[in-house]
């Protein structure tokens, strides 16, 4: 148990865990510049702009803190919360470096949209990975 501990606050799973993060920052820019492409060709309201940026934000975390966790194999709650708030807090600092503009209430829509679906990305890669593992227990 001491060893799965220690890993967690390695040095090795903190450079993959930034990775990650930089890797679902990407994916959730690509996601809110498709989004925006939908917009302008379907002549879409703009009011549409913020639910489709949570949904972009939300997607990235996901998909972040699965291929995060998976490795991890515990503490997928835990891991996924962080990494949701990490990730909310560098898209916050780059929008608001590149905008000028400034925290709205959206943002906490923003950022439990980050943290949940991160934490149910951990829960779910925490599962599979046990049930891989006890799955090639079986045929050893």
């Amino acid at each position: 148990m001491q060893k799965n501990e220690n890993q967690f606050l390695s040095k090795e799973f903190l450079i993959k865990f930034f990775i990650c993060i930089a890797i679902s920052f990407v994916i959730t820019f690509l996601i809110s510049g498709l989004f925006a492409v939908l917009m302008t060709v379907f002549d879409m309201d703009t009011d549409l702009s913020s639910p489709l940026s949570t949904v972009a934000i939300a997607i990235g975390c996901f998909f972040g803190a699965y291929f995060t966790i998976y490795k991890l194999k515990q503490k997928g709650l835990l891991v996924g919360a962080l990494f949701g708030a990490a990730l909310f807090l560098l898209k916050t600092v780059v929008a608001l470096a590149l905008s000028g503009g400034s925290v709205t209430p959206v943002s906490v829509f923003h950022l439990l949209s980050a943290v949940l679906s991160s934490s149910i990305a951990g829960i779910i890669a925490v599962n599979n990975a046990n049930k891989l593992k006890d799955f090639n227990k079986s045929f050893s």
